[in-house]
């Protein structure tokens, strides 16, 4: 179980540089640590310390539907420290958009409302 906020954030980046490709939703990051002992709002301050040490790139996306968090989803990713920062930050931006666009449209082709 992670002490300090630098624990939480290891824990958390050791988890999206395991699938470096990837780009998850901030409550599914937590779900999957849940077991190692981090609380949602664990991750949360973690991915927060982690974006301003530019090691992750987190990006905020709404869907205008009642049925949805009025405040969105956070996306976040991890920037490869193997490629220059321009680089890292445009995959990093390219995978968070793909993920977006990809549930987005899931939701909207099953979901009905009325």
């Amino acid at each position: 179980m992670p002490e300090t906020l630098q624990d939480a954030a290891a824990v958390v980046l050791a988890a999206l540089r395991r699938a470096p490709r990837r780009a998850y939703f901030e409550s599914e990051l937590a779900a999957s640590l849940r077991a190692q002992g981090l609380a949602p709002a664990d991750v949360a301050a973690a991915i927060d310390a982690l974006a301003a040490a530019g090691q992750v790139l987190t990006a905020e996306y709404t869907c205008p539907d009642p049925h949805l968090p009025v405040g969105g989803f956070r996306l976040v990713t991890a920037l490869s420290p193997d490629e220059p920062p321009s680089a890292a930050e445009a995959a990093a931006q390219a995978r968070l958009d793909t993920r977006w666009e990809e549930w987005l449209r899931d939701f909207l082709a099953t979901h009905r409302c009325g």
